[in-house]
C-alpha cells in the first residue's frame, strides 16, 4: 500500500463544520475543520505512523499567515519543520462552492505522521505561507 495520503476539504456556504476519518491499513486518517465568525478556519488533522500526507489548509484571504500547533509556518520556519510540517506553497482556486463563504486559496503542506492544528490567522505583516 502507497503510504501518503491527501486531505483536502471543500467548502460551501452554509457548511460552518466537518470531519470525517477513514481507515487504511496503517491507521486511521481524521480531520476536522471548523470556520469561525470571522471566517478564519481551525483545521485538525491526525495522519497515522508510518503515512505522509499532503494537507491543502483553506486560507480566508491568499495573504493570510498559518500557525500549527501555535507555531507560525511563516517562511518555512524551522519550528514548524521540526514539528513534521513542510510548506510546499499556496495554491489558488482550487475546489469549493463559487458563491457566499467558499475559500479558494489553500496553503499546501506535506506532514509527518502526527497530530496537527492549523490555524488560519490574519496577516500581521510577517513573512506569509509564500514562497
Amino acid at each position: 500500500p502507497d503510504p501518503r495520503a491527501g486531505v483536502r476539504p471543500l467548502s460551501q456556504p452554509r457548511i460552518t463544520w466537518a470531519r470525517a476519518k477513514t481507515s487504511t491499513p496503517f491507521g486511521d486518517i481524521a480531520a476536522r475543520w471548523d470556520i469561525k465568525a470571522d471566517n478564519r478556519v481551525t483545521y485538525e488533522v491526525s495522519i497515522p505512523e508510518g503515512t505522509t500526507a499532503t494537507v491543502y489548509m483553506p486560507l480566508c484571504s491568499p495573504t493570510d499567515d498559518v500557525t500549527v500547533n501555535g507555531i507560525p509556518l511563516a517562511g518555512q520556519s524551522a519550528a514548524a519543520q521540526a514539528a513534521g510540517v513542510t510548506l510546499l506553497g499556496v495554491e489558488e482556486g482550487a475546489g469549493g462552492s463559487q458563491t457566499g463563504r467558499a475559500y479558494h486559496t489553500f496553503c499546501v503542506m506535506e506532514v509527518a505522521a502526527g497530530t496537527y492544528r492549523f490555524d488560519d490567522v490574519e496577516h500581521t505583516g510577517k513573512a506569509t505561507p509564500r514562497q
